[in-house]
């Protein structure tokens, strides 16, 4: 399986990639709830560029990353603090491709960059929160588009309460025609009020996803 997704990496055709395993206890750094005994199938190659020319994610296996999209990688990566890299994720057989998560982040660290483990803890949410909406029949790239878009309202808005992070979801929601039973809702409010908290800075968002 390893020497599987090394040719879908393509590994051997670069002399200088590092490889870097990824164990339970990297996932507990990462994620607050993780499982250290969790079996992780997805694997991921990370090559940094300059600054300013933002993040590129390629599913190399599309058949074998069943749930994660590109959009919902870049989303996330860029809430835990990701920029400016090109992202490849694989996997030997057919995986959600959550776990492909944990190695971009441990891979993106070992090259002297620190994360913040609350931001990777709410990417990881943010991940979960995508492929469930998109599991309840909302169009992948509708969810992509709905929390891109709510971030950025939170950004212009700066929200400092949960019942206006709630405001802006709504509004975001009827814009969008999207229809969510109100657990789902919950759940996205939860999920922004996180991020609010986190204070990010998303105007830079829209240079790192549009290259």
């Amino acid at each position: 399986e390893k020497e599987s997704v090394a040719k879908s990496l393509d590994v051997a055709g670069e002399a200088d990639v590092e490889e870097i395993e990824v164990t339970g206890q990297d996932l507990i750094t990462y994620i607050k709830d993780g499982d250290s005994r969790a079996n992780m199938y997805s694997s991921a190659k990370i090559t940094r560029k300059d600054a300013g020319e933002g993040l590129v994610i390629q599913i190399v296996t599309p058949d074998n990353i069943t749930q994660v999209t590109t959009e919902m990688y870049a989303n996330a990566m860029l809430t835990a603090g990701i920029e400016d890299a090109t992202v490849e994720v694989a996997a030997p057989e057919a995986v959600t491709g959550h776990s492909a998560l944990v190695g971009i982040y441990k891979a993106y660290e070992v090259n002297g960059e620190e994360l913040d483990p609350e931001r990777t803890d709410v990417a990881n949410d943010e991940v979960t929160v995508a492929t469930e909406l998109a599991d309840r029949g909302v169009e992948d790239a509708k969810v992509s588009e709905l929390l891109t878009e709510i971030k950025k309202q939170i950004a212009e808005q700066n929200p400092a309460t949960r019942e206006e992070v709630e405001k802006i979801v709504e509004d975001q929601l009827t814009k969008l025609q999207i229809e969510l039973s109100p657990e789902d809702r919950k759940l996205l409010t939860d999920l922004m009020d996180r991020i609010r908290k986190l204070d990010i800075d998303f105007s830079k968002w829209s240079s790192q996803l549009d290259d």
